[in-house]
This record gives C-alpha cells, structure tokens and sequence, in this order.
C-alpha cells in the first residue's frame, strides 16, 4: 500500500476509487489481522480519516463478533474440516492453473 492510501484524493467520491477500494479490498484481512504492520497502519489512518470507510469497517467487525459469539463454543467435526480444506487445497490448485484430474487427486489424497 502506498503512503496516499490514508488520505482521500482531492475531489474523490466517498468511497468508490483509490485508499478507499484498496482499504476495503483488505477488510477482512485488517479484521482478521493478517496485515504487516505498515500496511495495518495505513488502513487504521485511512478510517480515522475516512467515515463512510470507517462506519463499513465497524459494520463488518460487529457482524464478525456476533458470528464469533453464536459460533465460537462449536468446532466443525474434523471429516467436514479435512473435506473443506481439501476443496480449498483443490480450488488453489486449480485456479493456479492446474487440471481438474490433479484437484480431484489431491483432495481424494487428503481424505482421512
């Protein structure tokens, strides 16, 4: 992310183009805290300075705690888990280019 990111171009539209689009492509990964701290950083200004993006980003951390706390307590059991990193491991593969045969042969693989 580049140093504009935390401030809103001159005559800009609230949210539709530049920081705004690039801090609300990283949402969930701010939310979930999955960024360097610079680019942690960066987001965390452009929301001080930015309301429509702050009120998204509180609106969006309020859904995730309310899923949190109806979902918290349960664990998936661990054949679905496997299932779904298998599907997840497979998509990856194929959206990078590999075939389909070679997907189904990874996830047939990491079946329990």
């Amino acid at each position: 992310m580049s140093d504009e990111a935390t401030k809103l171009p001159a005559g800009a539209g609230p949210c539709t183009d530049g920081p705004c689009t690039e801090a609300q492509q990283h949402l969930w990964d701010y939310l979930d805290g999955e960024l360097s701290d610079g680019d942690c950083a960066k987001i965390k200004a452009h929301i001080e300075e930015c309301p429509p993006c702050a009120e998204m980003f509180e609106n969006e951390a309020k859904l995730k705690e309310k899923v949190h706390r109806a979902c918290g307590c349960e664990s998936a059991p661990q054949a679905l888990r496997s299932r779904v990193m298998s599907m997840i491991a497979a998509f990856k593969l194929e959206a990078c280019g590999g075939s389909k045969a070679e997907a189904s042969e990874q996830e047939v693989s990491q079946r329990p």
